[in-house]
């Protein structure tokens, strides 16, 4: 059983389809156009792209047995968590992040920009693309979001991940056995990552506190990461990543609107991968601009254009947080901060990362050099730029907080700062910091893209038979790792997801659709899950559905009301006196009660009506006026 070169071609292309349906999507919502109507314009506008496709004809075959079982492999993740793709809610999270664009992918129903169920009056501007995704799949196919995030969307984009390395593979190493490219798909998944920044505070652990930091308790720090398309879902980096594979490998195929729309896309998933896309992009469209081919700039022209009106929509910390140009080693950094230079030699992180990374990349650049030639063509050259670009940009640029933006973050961190797993001098510039997903995301995992298929061409025509068998083990080791990396490291991973309970769920439901605005007293996302979250509840407002008053101050305190919402929230909690509940709830414009049961901590009487109570959990509606008119909503 075999498959044509020009099927793999075909859904490699289905990746660049994708990127104009969710750039057309995203434009719809930007400019408020009702669903059916914007499905209409995208139909048309992939109509017109499909009658001018131009696909390659090619009569090479490979073999189907390797592609299926990469796609068997990759899918591995999402048939161990099938029982979280049902129910009509979430109710299943694989770590905060999801949670995240999931709770984003629910306040799209609500408008554009999506509406910020964790906190009443706000939106939210933060990577939509993988939330623009979810939503528009999930609408078209009526099935809920969390289904598409974790079931539909991962699948769909692990084949034309596959396909679009498979292409990518063919026009660099066109010498490479068809038996042997297609298992590169696989192999470039077995080429894992460690995690740098965890590993300096491995070191930091060890030796302040005299505890490696994987067996304390909270977030363990010291783990690989996964493979580039091993992930059990894709958002944010991962994401914007893909859509660069997917212009690598579609370059020669695509028309102008699909190469503006796949850059633009890598800007809507994640915003700091995009500068090294777009800067990698910019220096290839020169080049191409030179060679009198005019396409590729005038894409990256119209890319640009779009992000710019994009970015007129907000940005997460807004005018509180800038660039600057400095040193963004992240182990020197952490070593200056914390003393450790006075501990350790000054040049420590140096040949830390040296040896570190000397190990892995040493074959990958030999076989860059050994098929130099290829490396010229457009898509190696785009994703070499690309890879070059991640760790320059992570290394000259840096956000910096302002004064006020430090002062909003140390009201709501400071009181929790013993639940952090760094100090909170770094732990903010760890949100802030521009250069750990975007050289996470480039280095080494995309380079693997283009070294493989040049390793694998040098492994069947070298006359050296000590470098032949290198590299034969070379390639069965990323298969093996990849396999275990995919299958057994993504699963263990999900041990520690965020699994709401029926009863939890059951009280959730209870929360009236018309509720205005919902109060909790548990602000933690899960102490078993992850322990350094205890002032993010967004799990509550996911699965109901329902607008919470204030549950994820740790996400949101850049906000000017975070200090006084947390204040009014902790107030009502501790209060003994009902008047004094109700006066506050009233002023605030809360009209319901998501309640935990705590020790020492009374329940809601006078002025409320529990509505349902299962377990630890019980909802509370205001008497005297139905929910949705208590008071006066806060801005």
């Amino acid at each position: 059983m075999t498959v044509r070169d020009t099927t793999i071609i075909a859904i490699a292309r289905a990746g660049s389809f994708l990127a104009v349906t969710l750039t057309s999507w995203y434009t719809c919502q930007a400019l408020h156009i009702p669903f059916l109507a914007g499905i209409t314009a995208v139909i048309l506008i992939l109509g017109h792209i499909w009658r001018n496709r131009g696909l390659v004809v090619s009569t090479e075959e490979l073999p189907a047995f390797p592609l299926l079982l990469t796609i068997a492999v990759l899918s591995s993740p999402t048939i161990a968590i099938l029982p979280a793709l049902l129910g009509t809610s979430p109710h299943w999270l694989a770590n905060s992040d999801d949670a995240y664009t999931l709770l984003i992918a629910r306040g799209l129903r609500h408008g554009f920009p999506p509406v910020d169920l964790s906190w009443n009056g706000a939106t939210i501007h933060y990577h939509l693309g993988g939330a623009l995704l979810t939503d528009l799949i999930s609408r078209a196919t009526a099935l809920p979001v969390h289904a598409i995030y974790y079931g539909v969307l991962p699948l769909i984009l692990k084949i034309i991940a596959v396909a679009s390395i498979l292409v990518i593979a063919r026009d660099l190493a066109p010498d490479v056995p068809s038996k042997t490219r297609a298992w590169i798909p696989l192999a470039v998944c077995g080429v894992v990552e460690i995690d740098w920044f965890a590993i300096a505070w491995h070191v930091h652990d060890f030796l302040v506190r005299g505890l490696v930091a994987f067996t304390s308790e909270g977030m363990p720090v010291l783990h690989l990461r996964e493979g580039l398309f091993s992930r059990h879902a894709f958002d944010a980096a991962p994401l914007a990543a893909l859509f660069v594979v997917v212009l690598a490998g579609t370059w020669q195929r695509t028309t102008l609107l699909e190469k503006a729309s796949l850059l633009f896309c890598v800007y809507l998933a994640k915003q700091q991968v995009f500068l090294a896309a777009g800067a990698a992009y910019a220096i290839v469209s020169l080049l191409e601009l030179a060679r009198r081919r005019w396409q590729p700039f005038a894409a990256g022209s119209i890319a640009l254009l779009s992000a710019v009106l994009a970015l007129r929509n907000g940005s997460t910390y807004g005018s509180m947080a800038h660039m600057s140009i400095g040193c963004g080693a992240l182990c020197r950094d952490l070593m200056e901060r914390h003393g450790l230079a006075a501990r350790l030699p000054a040049a420590l992180h140096l040949p830390m990362e040296i040896c570190l990374m000397l190990a892995s990349l040493h074959l990958f650049l030999a076989a860059l050099i050994r098929r130099r030639r290829s490396c010229t063509l457009p898509p190696a050259l785009l994703l070499l730029c690309f890879v070059i670009m991640g760790p320059t940009i992570a290394f000259v640029l840096k956000y910096r907080a302002s004064p006020l933006l430090k002062q909003r973050f140390l009201t709501v961190y400071a009181p929790i700062s013993a639940k952090l797993f760094m100090p909170l001098a770094v732990y903010l510039d760890r949100i802030l910091e521009i250069a750990v997903q975007a050289a996470a995301t480039t280095l080494p995992l995309t380079l693997a893209i283009v070294a493989l298929p040049l390793g694998a061409s040098w492994m069947s025509s070298t006359p050296n038979r000590g470098w032949r068998y290198v590299l034969i083990v070379w390639f069965y080791v990323t298969l093996v790792v990849s396999a275990w990396s995919t299958s057994v490291m993504v699963i263990r991973g999900t041990g520690r997801a965020k699994e709401i309970g029926a009863d939890t769920m059951s009280v959730l439901s209870a929360i009236p659709a018309n509720a205005q605005s919902v109060l909790t007293n548990d602000l933690q996302y899960d102490d078993h899950a992850e322990q350094h979250l205890p002032l993010l509840n967004i799990w509550a407002p996911l699965s109901s559905g329902r607008q919470f008053y204030a549950s994820a101050f740790m996400f949101n305190f850049q906000y000017p009301d975070s200090g006084e919402r947390l204040r009014i929230v902790r107030a009502f909690v501790g209060e003994d006196s009902d008047s004094q509940r109700l006066s506050l709830a009233r002023t605030a414009g809360i009209d319901t009660l998501f309640w935990r049961e705590q020790p020492g901590v009374r329940p809601p009487s006078t002025g409320w009506k529990r509505l349902e109570t299962r377990g630890m959990y019980s909802v509370y509606a205001l008497t005297g006026s139905p929910p949705g008119q208590s008071g006066s909503r806060r801005p």
